[in-house]
């Protein structure tokens, strides 16, 4: 008789605590007064959660018990934190914060359920629907109450296991297609910086990079299906755009070999009929905007990454048609992000030529009626840069189709040899072109070194380096541009003239392509010395120059140019005589 009361007594009481954690409105002293008085009465589920396996009655009966009476403490407290910690009084979170080691073991128990056993919460069977609905909703609410409470420094120093369980609960809940968790999982990096770098961190640590790259491989099966999961696709793009995110990670770099993959990912997105349901849309336009985000970042890498995402893509085209749909402002101002890098970039002739390709058909995007009033003024800086790099490209080689010999002794090396009669030999392995069969003999040991690390890259994923003919294409780009531009820095030289006195060193003039359009300044070389790593013995080589010019009566200019290459800038200074400026 004392035991059936007692029984009945913690039947009350779990009842009270589901209704005051499920059922009634909120009351946070209540909802905690029951999760404290079950945390007291019941441990946390000892007995290993497997639904194929049929247990004994007792032990399906405690397990049962356990199961409901965790998960309800979860939701309990999820509830209370759901709207931030800082909505909470001091008090109230100092209860929370006595609770959690031991709500810790029971979460823990929960996102071990999923990676024991994923397929079960595919589809649940019927003589343990109840249950599972119990462990996936626990899941739900654990994976939101961790997000919140990692934030709390002092639970975060201690709390290394259940990162762990979330990092690759993540991925598997991505490998199974349960959105019902990987829904949740942007709460856990949305707001502190701090969370996500720990996150990513464990990520990089406990998971192979092959199962994060495979959720590349899903995405292209997935958005090549008839019938699209939209869900699926924009929970894929976000765990991409998430690991992606710092540079410092280290991650970036490796799914940055992804973009390619990306970009198709965009095209296919583009060209496939809009969704019907407002909720396939929403899912279809976040995933668009997640994916844009990762390709920036991958963009952001360097010239050879945008070239190689321009390569066998159609990802302009795409881009051109998308910003003809009615855009959010985040989509559109990531695109517009995405034109400027692409626009700061076309002065590497890698690029350009891989952008020309692919403006042949879109000369008339700014005449699109339909283009979104905000990307309007972005794509006509983009084409108009195109075309005038394009230009001054034709005026350095004195046609479209003119390439420059790669081989350093030959005494061609500095003209063009475009527009001949002769065979151009190309390497297929490197990409190099050779003015004669002679010059590719001649480069000899040297091409074939480069020729295999180039091929040994590109099977790793990762681009081409930006060649020889770069670095010429560059000089003659900047030394344009002070030809165009000589009114203007006239302007500046005796304006600084005019404030600063003389000095034994000629000024500074600075063409900074880090923007679109370009900035062009004058100033003290001091006020330069140091800047993007500028060797001082270059600098000093040509402030020497530029003094001994001056002293022969010959007038010239110290031009810096600071150009953009992906996280790093790549600067160069060079006394120029006024005859060839």
């Amino acid at each position: 008789m004392p035991q059936s009361t007692l029984a009945r007594r913690q039947k009350d009481h779990d009842m009270l605590l589901i209704n005051a954690a499920f059922k009634d409105p909120l009351n946070s002293s209540e909802i905690l007064t029951q999760v404290r008085r079950s945390l007291s009465q019941n441990s946390p589920p000892h007995i290993p959660f497997d639904s194929k396996c049929r247990l004994p009655q007792p032990e399906l009966h405690e397990l049962a018990i356990s199961l409901v009476a965790s998960s309800a403490c979860i939701r309990g407290i999820c509830r209370i934190v759901v709207n931030g910690l800082e909505s909470i009084s001091p008090h109230i979170l100092h209860r929370i914060i006595d609770l959690w080691p031991r709500l810790l073991p029971r979460i823990v128990y929960f996102l071990k359920a999923v990676l024991k056993e994923p397929e079960s919460f595919v589809k649940l069977p019927k003589q343990m629907d109840t249950l599972l609905s119990y462990a996936a909703a626990a899941v739900c609410d654990g994976v939101t109450l961790s997000s919140l409470m990692l934030r709390l420094p002092s639970i975060l120093r201690q709390s290394q296991n259940l990162i762990s369980c979330l990092a690759q609960v993540w991925i598997v809940s991505l490998e199974n297609r349960l959105s019902f968790i990987s829904f949740n999982m942007p709460t856990f990096f949305m707001h502190e910086k701090s969370l996500l770098n720990v996150f990513a961190a464990t990520i990089k640590q406990e998971i192979p990079v092959q199962r994060l790259t495979s959720v590349i491989s899903r995405l292209v099966r997935d958005v090549d299906c008839i019938d699209i999961d939209w869900a699926a696709i924009k929970d894929g793009a976000i765990l991409l755009r998430t690991l992606s995110n710092d540079p410092s990670l280290g991650l970036s770099l490796r799914l940055a070999k992804l973009i390619p993959w990306m970009c198709y990912v965009v095209w296919r997105v583009v060209d496939t009929p809009r969704p019907n349901t407002e909720a396939g849309e929403q899912c279809r336009m976040l995933a668009l905007l997640t994916t844009f985000v990762s390709i920036h970042v991958g963009l952001a890498q360097g010239p050879d990454w945008i070239a190689q995402s321009l390569k066998r893509t159609h990802f302009l085209r795409s881009l051109w048609k998308f910003s003809q749909e009615d855009l959010t402002a985040d989509l559109a101002k990531t695109i517009a992000e995405i034109l400027n890098t692409l626009t700061i970039n076309l002065i590497w002739r890698t690029v350009l030529r891989r952008v020309r390709i692919s403006l042949k058909k879109l000369e008339s995007a700014v005449d699109a009626p339909n283009l979104h009033i905000s990307l309007r003024k972005p794509w006509a800086t983009f084409l108009h840069v195109a075309n005038h790099r394009w230009e001054t490209r034709a005026s350095l080689h004195g046609g479209s189709d003119a390439n420059v010999c790669m081989n350093s002794k030959c005494l061609e090396s500095s003209l063009e040899t475009g527009n001949i009669t002769t065979k151009i030999h190309r390497c297929s392995g490197c990409g190099f072109v050779f003015c004669s069969a002679h010059c590719q003999k001649e480069a000899g040991d040297t091409h074939r070194k480069f020729c295999q690390f180039e091929k040994n890259k590109r099977k790793d994923g990762y681009p081409d380096d930006v060649m020889q003919r770069d670095e010429l294409f560059l000089h003659h780009i900047v030394m344009s541009d002070v030809r165009h531009e000589k009114e203007l820095v006239a302007t500046l030289m005796n304006n600084y003239h005019t404030k600063c006195n003389a000095d034994t060193y000629p000024p500074v003039t600075c063409m900074d392509y880090r923007d679109a359009p370009m900035s062009i300044s004058v100033g003290h070389w001091e006020g330069f010395r140091g800047i993007c790593g500028i060797d001082e013995s270059k600098l000093f080589q040509e402030l020497e120059r530029g003094k001994q010019a001056a002293g022969l009566g010959r007038n010239g200019k110290l031009v810096l140019s600071i150009l953009p290459c992906g996280l790093m800038l790549k600067a160069s200074i060079l006394w120029v005589e006024q005859t060839s400026a």
